[in-house]
């Protein structure tokens, strides 16, 4: 397999840009898939066949449906943005195949948060740790913004050659920022589980280095602390407003957030068994519904607009990639992937990653972390 020349690398580099970035600017929401569309070409005309690797076969199975579902009453305005979703997705996978530098891949992503937070920078100023103050970035939505912060600052430990200094701070000030700022209970989730896997990476690292015994023994000292410790932090991050949200919408005082969400689900289930085996094509839910808008659960959102044909299109990649990384678990990459795959599993729930350009990227960096060509890669 040939290398990228410099032209497929400022494309690539382009296409990260435009995705995370100019796609919520007014005009711009089409120049990431004409990128992808390019870029995806000059592999054709390197390759002189069109290249589509096995392992992602799934996802263009669903494209195909995505698309077919403009027959029976499809929005022809949100397929499309499921369809390029998808494509962009899988340029970035094809662009890892071909040695993508990861250097290139992970600044960009670090560019594409501090462009968010600089983007922000006008409402963390008058920020008054209100929910009406919640900082959103460029695509004005809170989660959205904090969904972003935490899987970039995954990504930017976990895949950087080497954790120095400043990747630390970068990683460490996104997490600060996604608590904090965005107020979002998804991004509380978020960090919450990162942190889980920075303390089962490190376990896992050090396992290697002693002995069963001693290593058990560490654990269990490990776990005392963060029980003696679990109360003080509990009480110091009553502070943090997703930590607020989450307590008010356990006490059931955030009526209006919670009602509308279930109100949303139940009234997608309703749709998905009127038309249970196809749906009501791409879009469905906000047409048909009377919101107006996405279901705001990825689950809902495919089973009403794709039926339960279109639910085990989709998620069949998910399960795919879950089976291999699963088989993979104690290698150093496939484990990455496998994470950023169950997080999405349970993100689902109150996120619709569906039509999500970056979602689509982050699953398309998984899939590259997965399969590996070579044994030594996995290392």
């Amino acid at each position: 397999m040939k290398s990228l020349s410099f032209l497929e690398k400022s494309i690539l580099f382009l296409l990260l840009v435009s995705s995370f970035i100019l796609n919520a600017l007014p005009g711009f929401s089409r120049l990431s898939i004409c990128l992808a569309a390019l870029f995806l070409f000059f592999i054709f005309l390197k390759e002189r066949k069109v290249f589509l690797i096995k392992n992602y076969l799934l996802p263009f199975i669903f494209l195909a449906f995505n698309m077919f579902s403009l027959l029976w009453g499809g929005n022809v305005d949100y397929v499309m943005q499921v369809s390029s979703a998808v494509i962009i997705g899988y340029a970035v996978f094809v662009g890892l195949r071909y040695d993508m530098p990861t250097s290139l891949l992970l600044w960009t992503m670090a560019l594409a948060a501090a462009v968010n937070i600089v983007f922000s920078y006008q409402n963390i100023l008058y920020f008054q740790g209100t929910e009406a103050d919640r900082i959103a970035g460029l695509s004005g939505n809170a989660n959205g913004l904090a969904i972003l912060l935490s899987f970039i600052a995954f990504f930017l430990y976990f895949l950087a050659r080497k954790r120095n200094f400043l990747i630390k701070c970068i990683v460490f000030f996104l997490l600060f920022f996604v608590l904090f700022y965005t107020g979002s209970r998804k991004g509380l989730l978020l960090v919450g589980m990162i942190m889980l896997f920075f303390g089962m990476d490190y376990l896992m690292w050090q396992k290697a280095k002693m002995r069963s015994q001693r290593f058990i023994i560490v654990f269990l000292v490990l776990m005392l602390f963060l029980g003696f410790c679990f109360k003080k932090f509990y009480e110091t991050s009553k502070d943090i407003v997703a930590v607020q949200r989450a307590e008010e919408l356990l006490r059931g005082e955030d009526l209006w957030s919670a009602q509308t969400r279930y109100l949303m689900i139940d009234e997608g289930i309703k749709l998905w068994l009127a038309k249970p085996v196809f749906g009501w094509g791409g879009g469905g839910f906000a047409k048909n519904s009377g919101f107006g808008t996405y279901s705001h659960n990825n689950y809902t959102e495919i089973l009403s607009n794709y039926g339960i044909t279109g639910f085990c299109l989709y998620y069949s990649f998910y399960v795919y990639l879950f089976m291999f990384g699963w088989k993979l678990r104690r290698e150093y990459l496939p484990r990455i992937g496998l994470f950023v795959v169950l997080m999405f599993f349970i993100l689902g729930w109150g996120f619709v990653s569906l039509a999500d350009k970056a979602s689509w990227i982050f699953l398309g960096i998984s899939a590259h972390c997965m399969f590996p060509y070579k044994k030594e890669q996995l290392k």
